[in-house]
């Protein structure tokens, strides 16, 4: 099963996925069993096209948009996730 996520407020405006931010460090080295990059480097992309990711990359997209409303990057809104079947 995968799911898409729309914007409650644009019936047309599905996630496409994420993109890095200004804060994303190209240098960065992670720790042993450690994290190389944080879901604050990182920004939602919108697109008028359908997309659905499996259960683990939809989590992880909708983490990175929490981490967005949480920093003010952007104003929190509605959004649905629909499950699809493969």
């Amino acid at each position: 099963m995968k799911y898409t996520i729309r914007r409650e407020e644009y019936q047309k405006k599905y996630m496409q996925g994420i993109e890095p931010n200004t804060s994303y460090s190209q240098t960065a080295t992670a720790p042993t069993m450690g994290k190389r990059h944080d879901v604050s480097e990182y920004s939602t992309v919108w697109g008028i096209e359908e997309k659905s990711f499996e259960r683990l990359t939809a989590a992880g997209y909708i983490a990175t948009l929490m981490e967005e409303f949480r920093w003010g990057n952007v104003k929190p809104f509605s959004f649905v996730i629909n499950p699809k079947e493969d």
